[in-house]
C-alpha cells in the first residue's frame, strides 16, 4: 500500500471517528455508546481494508445512509405516507442536508428544470387513491383479514355506489349500499371517486389473495 493510499484510508478513518462528535447529548447513555462503537468499528474497517475496498465501502455506506433518510423521515412523521415520489424523496434529502450539515442545496426544479420536477411529483389522483386505501387500513381497520370477510363482492358494490353517486346524485344510491348506513359517507364528487378507487383496490387485493390461496392449495 502506497503512502498516499495509506493516508487516504487514515483520513477516512478520522472522518468516521469525527462523526462520533455529532452524538446528541439528549441520547441515552446506551445509545451514545452504541453509536460510538459503530463509528470505531467503521474506522477499523477502513484502516484494515485495501484502498479500493475501503472506497467502495464508504460509497456503499453513503448510499445506504441516504436511503435511511426517507425511512427515518417517515418514522418521525415528517412524511405522511411511505409512498414517496421522487420529488418528495429529493426534498427529504435537501432537508436532511440542511438540518444536519447546514448546507443549502438547489431545488429539484433548479437542478433539473421545471418540467422534470413536475414529472417527479407523480400523479396526485393516483397518490390520493393509494393514500385513501392506506387510511382505510390504518384508521378504519380495514386490514386484509377484515376485507377477506367480504367475499360476495361487497367492496366492489360499495365502490360502485360512491362512483355512480358522483354523476347521478339525485338517486338514492344509499339503498344499494351493502353495509350499515353509518358507513355511507358521500362528500364531494372527487372525494367520492377517491373512496371508490380505494375500495376497488381493496377488492382487487382480496381477489389476489383468494387466487394465491387457491394456488397454494392446488400445489399442496
Amino acid at each position: 500500500m502506497t503512502t498516499d493510499n495509506r493516508q487516504a484510508i487514515i483520513h477516512l478513518a478520522h472522518d468516521a471517528l469525527a462523526f462520533a462528535d455529532q452524538i446528541s447529548t439528549d441520547w441515552p447513555a446506551e445509545k451514545q455508546l452504541t453509536h460510538l462503537r459503530e463509528q470505531i468499528a467503521l474506522a477499523r474497517k477502513h484502516l484494515e481494508s485495501e484502498p479500493d475496498d475501503a472506497i467502495k465501502q464508504v460509497q456503499a455506506d453513503a448510499v445506504m445512509h441516504f436511503m435511511a433518510t426517507p425511512v427515518g423521515a417517515y418514522e418521525a412523521g415528517f412524511v405522511d405516507t411511505p409512498l414517496c415520489t421522487i420529488a418528495e424523496l429529493y426534498q427529504v434529502a435537501r432537508n436532511h442536508v440542511k438540518d444536519n450539515y447546514g448546507v443549502e442545496t438547489r431545488s429539484l426544479a433548479e437542478e433539473m428544470g421545471e418540467n422534470f420536477a413536475r414529472e417527479c411529483m407523480g400523479r396526485p389522483a393516483v397518490n390520493d387513491v393509494i393514500n385513501e386505501r392506506l387510511r382505510q387500513v390504518n384508521a378504519e381497520g380495514w386490514t386484509p383479514e377484515h376485507d377477506d370477510q367480504y367475499g360476495m363482492g361487497d367492496m366492489a358494490e360499495a365502490a360502485a355506489c360512491y362512483a355512480v353517486s358522483t354523476s347521478l346524485s339525485d338517486r338514492p344510491w344509499e339503498t344499494y349500499w351493502p353495509w350499515a348506513d353509518e358507513w355511507w359517507k358521500p362528500t364531494t364528487p372527487r372525494r367520492n371517486l377517491v373512496k371508490a378507487g380505494a375500495l376497488i383496490l381493496a377488492e382487487i387485493e382480496r381477489l389476489d389473495r383468494v387466487e394465491q390461496k387457491e394456488g397454494e392449495q392446488h400445489e399442496a
